[in-house]
Parts: structure tokens; sequence; C-alpha cells
């Protein structure tokens, strides 16, 4: 049971970048904030400079460190588990790339790799719009004037659809809508 709260690196001022590098071969924790950004531009041909978070680990896995430029300095953040290691992947040369998301599951020492973004559907608009109409593209560039044609009959589409919609709704009369309610005192 935990005790305390999860670091949020937005609130402790180091914002995690929308960029994750992992350095996959482990450092030589030793190194301080100047070592790892000359490791990150010489070994790994990165730019410890352009808002990357650059992530290493140590040769047992249980310690982990975060290099950031925050536009002002470096930022290094390092953390030791006290029991069990992160969950890294296979050592060897090179880097990964991870989702924000990802960077706080390790972190926090959870499995990252089971992190993903979740697929999102399609609009229903989207769907109604192309059952709707079909649309044949050429492969000439069109006029302004097509275009807007296009806009007008997707619209017009679009509102055709939803009016099925609509119709297929059942109507409430307001007594019918109201029945539940509590009667209201004057």
């Amino acid at each position: 049971m935990r005790d305390h709260a999860p670091v949020n690196f937005q609130t402790s001022g180091c914002a995690i970048p929308l960029k994750v590098m992992v350095a996959t071969k482990p450092v030589d924790f030793r190194k301080g904030a100047i070592g790892l950004a000359a490791q990150v531009e010489h070994e790994l041909a990165g730019k410890p400079f352009w808002g990357v978070a650059w992530v290493f680990r140590s040769k047992r896995a249980n310690r982990i460190k975060l290099l950031v430029w925050d536009g002002s300095g470096l930022v290094l953040v390092s953390k030791v588990l006290q029991a069990g290691a992160f969950h890294w992947p296979g050592v060897g040369d090179g880097v990964m790339r991870l989702s924000a998301a990802q960077m706080s599951a390790l972190f926090e020492g959870l499995q990252w790799s089971r992190m993903h973004v979740p697929s999102t559907p399609e609009p229903i608009a989207a769907q109604l719009i192309r059952k709707s109409e079909p649309v044949v593209r050429s492969a000439a560039t069109p006029r302004k004037s097509d275009v807007l044609g296009d806009k007008r009959v997707a619209r017009q589409s679009f509102l055709v659809s939803v009016g099925r919609l609509e119709q297929d709704r059942p109507r409430l009369s307001i007594e019918e809508c109201h029945a539940g309610d509590p009667p209201v005192s004057r």
C-alpha cells in the first residue's frame, strides 16, 4: 500500500515532453547531466537540448535516470526501486521511443510494454456521410467551385441522414416526459 503520492512531472516543474527516448544499453550511473548529455550526442546520435526526454538504466535495472532539457538547463531525475527491477527491453545498442504514458508506467515500475493507445472508432457523422452519398474522386485537381459543391452535397447528405435518425426516434409528449416527476406545489 502506498503512503505517498506518485511523482507528477507536471507539478514538480519537469514536464515530460511528447518524445521520450530510451537508451537500451546500460550506462555508468556515476555520470551526471553533462556526461549523459555527451553520451546522447556522441553514442546515441541524439540531441539532448531539443526538448526530448532521455531515459537511462543501470546494469541491475533497479535504477533509472531521466535527462530533460527544460529550456534553461538540464534536469536530471534519478530513481532507485527499493525492491524489484524496472521492466526494460532487451539489452542492446541503440534507442527506442516511448510514449509519455509508457514513460509514466516505466517510472512507476509497471510493465510499460502493455501500455498502448486505444483505438478510436470512426465518428458516426463520417459513417453516415459515407453511407448516404458515394464520393467520386478524380486524379485531376478539383476547382474551387467543385470543392464548395462537394462540401454542400456532403452537408446536405449529413442533414438528410440526421433527419432520418430524428424520424426513427420515438416522440414523447410533455405529459409522458414528466410522468415520473413529483407534483409541483405552488
